[in-house]
Order: structure tokens, then C-alpha cells, then sequence
């Protein structure tokens, strides 16, 4: 199909055009064979869509159209043929779903469904019931965000994903081999999805199994797992946690934040997330009744007036976090009982939601870029770094000041605990790196060598080296 009004077909085998057919008033945007267990497969049968909304059907044997179907008013964005190739059903941007008869070349509205949505991608599926007795199903998809199954034999849908990834669907397949349904989505997610039939409703089902994220643009913050080998939990400019196995690349989609995601850390079988939402969310591993691993959430964090910008996990026992936010202040939030509860012996007890933390203070003038808590056991210690310019040192009990470090001459991108000595690396925009001791405030040294801003430092080796990363993407 092309932008110049015309269906064109090619002989591959021979390189050239066989069939040039004028006929549609705007562009093609779409064209079908009628799959060749029809009962014209002695017949070449094309069908085109055009962006004026009309369908045509041509006969190449006769290099003729042969057809027109025309009901919608709105572009088409896809066509599909039942399994006896006998009923075609048309979906278009004016929220409606169109089915025509093609007996006999008939080509009449047989029926129509108003929707609440533009479908951009359907499946046509015939399950079998528990009596044996099959049902024609349509799989459908588009700007809601949400998997539906439409009854065809009474035209009203039967289902409806309760727990959506809430971004535009645009096209939607069918594995008959496996039983699967994909659904692609405009952020380029494609996600499986196991289709059943509820053996006590007779109405069938679809349950999310795992999604290939093939763009992830960018990639914000990520933390390792320590409960599952070669995997990691990923934020990645979306609302949506991401539990990605390295090996596979198959991707668990955590739904329950409302905005962007910013920060993740890790600890045992749980992490914690912090978002742009102003929440702050835990989430643990279970293990469901049929041996599946997931993730659920078990907590709701609020008490920040603004984004979240970072958070940390206490790194010896994990029993709670310090978050930052943009409100310019720091939270300790305990979840010592809440990771400890048995998600499975009620789940419809979570997500519980905390409201207050258990200290907060202001913490800096301007925002906070990132929060860090220091490791070991003895005189723990909370560390902020801030555009303001300086380094904080906090009391990990009570979020009560102990230290300001001044000496960057320009805001404080990132902080870091060696683990073994108490010493503090800082990452800062006036290009250098500077080595602290958290106990007097003194700084040892200041590292240089970057050309641009330095954005993050870690410890490496066991503590004897350091590595750090500029704005410039050297490291």
C-alpha cells in the first residue's frame, strides 16, 4: 500500500510488478491476504485499507476490485478474518469494531460494538469450554492500555485486565502452538500474556507472564537482586519496576507507582523504590501457589511533599531507609515489621500504608542529589550531598546533624561509604573527587583528573580503589 493511493503487487521470485490498482481516495495504510484455507483459496483475494477509513477487496485473478466496505468514519488501524475465513472484522479510531460478511462476496455490516477506546491491535481466538463446545473470541487493544476478550456470539466484552501497564497497546498476537497472547506497546514493551478458560465463570482469562522490554530509555537507577541470581531491578524513566533476568532479558513489569520511578536499593528478598509520585513503596519476593516468583508490594510510604530524589537501605540488616526528596528534607522510615509479614496469609491486607516516618528533618537549602547510610555496626551515620554545595553528616538514630563538609566549589552529585574505614568519597560538577573523614569532617584529599562534571563515585576492590564517572561519559 502506498501514500500515493495505489495497492501494488510484486513477483518476488521474477523482480517485478505484477499489479497496479487505483481505487482508494487516500493512502494505503494496510494490506491483507485472505489466508489460503478460505474457501476461495483458488483465488488471489487482497484486501487494502485506506486513511479514509474504507476497505476494499481485490481480485488479481480478474485485476479488479470486487468490494467496498465502508461503515467507518475514522482511519482503520487493523482487519482480521475469523478461522473460517468467512466473517471479516474491521476495527477503526472511532471507537467502533465493524463485522461484514464475506460469503459469497456478499460483503455486508453484519454487526457493530461501540467501545470506550481506539482499538489499535486484535485477535480473533476460538476456546474450547469445559463441554467442548467452542466460543469465537476477539482479543482486543489500543489507547486504554488494557488486554479485553470480546464475545463475539453476543458482542460485549467478558474481560477485562485488572492490573494494566497502562500504556497504549498497538498491536496484539496470538500463539495458538503455546497458548499465548503478546501485546506490544508504544514505549516498545512487548508482554506475554498465558490465555485460559475459568473453568467456575466459562468466560476466559489472561494472566501476565513476563515482557522483552526492547528500548528502556533512560535508565535512571538499578540495583542488583540478592535473593535471585543475575538479576536486577531497574527504573528506567517510567512508572513501572523493572525485575530483569540478564540471562533471558525477560522482564517482571511491577505496576503500582503513579509517576516516574528515580531511585531503587536492595536488601535479602525485598527492595524499595522511590518515585516522583512523592511515595516511597517496599516490595518483597513470594512464591505463588503454582511455584511462580514474583514481586508483590507489601507498603506505601508517604510523608514527602515533593518527588523523590534518592533512598538507602541500612546495608548490615536492612530494617530501614533514609530517603531524600526534592521538599529539600530526609526521611527514616522502619519497615522492620513490614518485611516480615507473611504476604500469602492475606494479601488483601496490602499494600499497608505508612504516613509518618519514624524522623525527618530539612535537610539543605537546595535539592538533594543523594542520600547514603554508612555500613557496619558502631556510630552509624547518615550522609547528604546537595547542590548547595556541601556534604551532611546525620546521627542514623535520630537524623540529628553531627557534620557540614564544605569544600566543593559547586553542587555535590554523589557520596559513597568506603566499606571498611570511615571514610567518604564525593562526586562533584567542579570536576574533582574528594576523600572525608566522617569522624572529624576533615578532608584527606582531593582527587582530579575529570575534564567535566564528575556524577558518581563507588568503591571498588575492597575498598583500596576507587572509581568515578563524569557528565562527559568517561570514567
Amino acid at each position: 500500500g502506498t501514500a500515493d493511493r495505489k495497492v501494488k503487487v510484486f513477483d518476488v521470485l521474477k523482480n517485478k510488478l505484477t499489479h497496479d490498482l487505483s481505487g482508494h481516495k487516500l493512502s494505503v495504510s494496510l494490506v491483507r491476504w485472505l489466508p489460503a484455507k478460505s474457501t476461495q483459496s483458488d483465488k488471489l483475494i487482497l484486501y487494502s485499507v485506506s486513511e479514509d477509513g474504507t476497505v476494499k477487496v481485490w481480485d488479481l485473478v480478474l485485476n479488479a476490485c470486487i468490494g467496498t466496505l465502508q461503515y467507518h468514519r475514522s482511519q482503520i488501524p487493523t482487519i482480521v478474518f475469523t478461522n473460517d475465513c468467512k466473517t471479516l472484522i474491521v476495527s477503526s479510531r472511532d471507537q467502533k469494531i465493524s463485522f461484514w460478511n464475506l460469503k459469497e462476496n456478499q460483503f455486508n455490516k453484519i454487526g457493530a460494538v461501540q467501545l470506550s477506546e481506539d482499538v489499535e491491535g486484535m485477535q480473533y481466538v476460538n476456546l474450547e469450554g469445559t463441554d467442548a463446545k467452542k466460543t469465537p473470541y476477539l482479543i482486543t487493544g489500543g489507547s486504554d492500555g488494557k488486554l479485553k476478550i470480546l464475545d463475539i456470539n453476543h458482542q460485549k466484552y467478558v474481560y477485562e485486565e485488572e492490573d494494566p501497564l497502562k500504556q497504549e497497546i498497538e498491536r496484539v498476537f496470538y500463539l495458538k502452538h503455546t497458548n499465548q497472547v503478546l501485546a506490544l506497546t508504544n514505549d516498545q514493551v512487548l508482554t506475554y500474556y498465558s490465555l485460559s478458560v475459568n473453568s467456575e465463570t466459562e468466560t476466559p482469562q489472561l494472566k501476565r507472564q513476563y515482557s522483552l522490554c526492547l528500548y528502556n530509555d533512560e535508565i535512571i537507577d538499578l540495583k542488583y537482586l540478592k535473593c535471585l541470581d543475575n538479576h536486577i531491578a531497574m527504573c528506567s524513566n517510567s512508572e513501572l519496576v523493572k525485575v530483569v533476568d540478564l540471562n533471558t532479558q525477560r522482564t517482571k513489569l511491577l505496576t503500582g507507582h503513579e509517576d516516574i520511578i528515580i531511585a531503587v536499593d536492595t536488601f535479602a528478598d525485598y527492595f524499595v523504590t522511590g518515585s516522583k509520585d512523592m511515595t516511597c513503596r517496599v516490595w518483597k519476593q513470594v512464591e505463588l501457589a503454582e511455584g511462580e516468583q514474583t514481586f508483590v508490594c507489601l507498603a506505601i510510604l508517604k510523608g514527602h511533599n515533593m518527588s523523590i530524589s534518592s533512598l538507602c537501605l541500612e546495608p548490615k540488616k536492612g530494617m530501614y531507609f533514609v530517603s531524600s526528596s526534592q521538599d529539600n528534607t530526609i526521611k527514616k522510615w522502619s519497615i522492620a515489621e513490614i518485611v516480615n509479614k507473611n504476604y500469602l496469609k492475606n494479601p488483601k491486607e496490602f499494600p499497608i500504608v505508612v504516613n509518618s516516618a519514624q524522623a525527618s528533618e530539612v535537610a539543605h537549602m537546595k535539592y538533594i542529589n543523594v542520600v547514603r547510610v554508612s555500613p557496619g555496626d558502631r556510630k552509624k551515620v547518615v550522609a547528604t550531598a546537595s547542590h548547595d554545595r556541601t556534604i551532611k553528616i546525620w546521627s542514623a538514630s535520630k537524623l540529628e546533624l553531627k557534620l557540614t563538609l564544605k569544600g566543593h566549589k559547586r553542587g555535590v552529585w554523589d557520596v559513597e561509604f568506603s566499606p571498611f574505614e570511615r571514610i567518604l568519597a564525593s562526586a562533584s560538577s567542579d570536576k574533582t573527587i574528594k576523600l572525608w573523614n566522617v569522624s572529624n569532617g576533615q578532608c584527606l584529599n582531593t582527587l582530579e583528573g575529570h575534564l567535566s562534571s564528575t556524577v558518581k563515585v563507588l568503591w571498588v576492590n575492597n575498598g583500596l580503589q576507587i572509581f568515578s564517572a563524569g557528565s562527559d561519559g568517561t570514567c
